[in-house]
C-alpha cells in the first residue's frame, strides 16, 4: 500500500459512507450530521455545531462531499467530477501548470484526451 496516503483511503471510505447515507429514508436525513472520517461521533458533532446534510448542496470529488478547505480543479473541461479536495488527491498545495484527476490522466495517457 505504499504510495497511497491515509487521506485517499479515507476518501474511498467516504464514497461507501455516502452510498450508505443515500439509503437512509429522506425523513431521517434531516437529523444526520456530517462528521467525516476521524472526526467526532454524531453526538459530539451536534454539540459542536456540526452541519446538517443539505440534499440540495452540490457535492464534489471522489468522496462526493460538499466543498470545503483547499480544492483543485481538473484541467479537463469535460471532467465528470471537476473539483477535488486536496486531502482526497494527496495534495498539500496548488499544482504548478496543468493537473488532471486520476480518471482524466488515464484518458490523457491513453490518447483519448488532447494534450493542451
Amino acid at each position: 500500500m505504499s504510495g497511497i496516503g491515509p487521506s485517499i483511503l479515507a476518501c474511498d471510505l467516504d464514497l461507501h459512507l455516502n452510498y450508505l447515507t443515500n439509503l437512509v429514508p429522506s425523513a431521517l436525513k434531516e437529523t444526520l450530521v456530517v462528521t467525516g472520517p476521524g472526526l467526532p461521533p454524531l453526538e459530539a458533532a451536534q454539540a459542536s455545531g456540526g452541519s446538517v446534510l443539505d440534499p440540495t448542496e452540490p457535492v464534489y470529488c471522489y468522496c462526493r462531499r460538499v466543498s470545503f478547505g483547499e480544492m483543485v480543479a481538473c484541467d479537463n473541461p469535460d471532467c465528470a467530477v471537476e473539483w477535488f479536495h486536496f486531502e482526497c488527491v494527496g495534495m498539500t498545495e496548488q499544482p504548478k501548470g496543468k493537473w488532471y484527476c486520476r480518471d482524466c490522466e488515464a484518458l490523457r495517457k491513453a490518447g483519448k484526451l488532447p494534450d493542451a
